[in-house]
């Protein structure tokens, strides 16, 4: 009896550790820790995108929420025709895990690419994987409203948009906030030739 006692104790303590992490917001940021730096995108689409370049913000979040270390911040704007509120708030989030934390060392398929959302090695610990799901379900909520904002039917430019007072917001911001700060600003703009960058 007093085997099987202890056995069941230390299943229960070994299921508790699988499924527990620190704890977190609902936007996956540490409340027992500061953030490890913050990292804004601020999306200009005053013109609408063509179809090559639909698919350009959402990459760039990828990339951007690829990049940031554990336990960084990543907040996403979109630039509004509002001079007093140039930006219009999309979503934030927190990276709960390091890049280095995904390189499991039994995976088969090893390589020195960073592992994403679709490629989750099967070895990964249940705190793990409950982090980097509820991280990539995080990103894909916020990437449906870029998305929805970039395929709107007959979308207007934003006519008035101001990308330097969206820009300085921005900056104020980011000074009460965890450095390092790092802002990456996607921006369509057309020319007289109508050459578009």
């Amino acid at each position: 009896m007093l085997a099987l006692a202890v056995l069941v104790g230390s299943l229960q303590y070994m299921t508790e550790d699988s499924v527990e992490g620190p704890p977190l917001d609902s936007d996956l940021c540490r409340l027992d820790a500061d953030v490890a730096g913050t990292a804004t995108l601020l999306l200009d689409l005053r013109q609408p995108l063509d179809e090559v370049h639909l698919g350009a913000p959402r990459a760039l979040l990828r990339d951007m929420s690829v990049q940031i270390p554990a336990n960084a911040e990543l907040r996403v704007f979109a630039l509004t025709n509002d001079a007093d509120a140039p930006r219009h708030f999309l979503g934030r989030m927190c990276k709960p895990y390091a890049n280095a934390d995904l390189a499991v060392r039994t995976a088969k398929d090893q390589n020195n690419s960073i592992l994403d959302c679709d490629d989750l090695p099967a070895q990964l610990t249940d705190v793990l994987r409950q982090a980097t799901t509820a991280f990539c379900a995080r990103r894909e909520a916020i990437t449906d409203r870029i998305d929805a904002l970039v395929n709107q039917p007959e979308t207007a430019p934003v006519a008035n948009a101001d990308l330097v007072e969206a820009i300085e917001d921005t900056l104020l911001d980011l000074a009460g906030r965890a450095a390092p700060h790092t802002i990456v600003i996607f921006s369509v703009s057309v020319f007289a030739d109508e050459e578009r960058l």
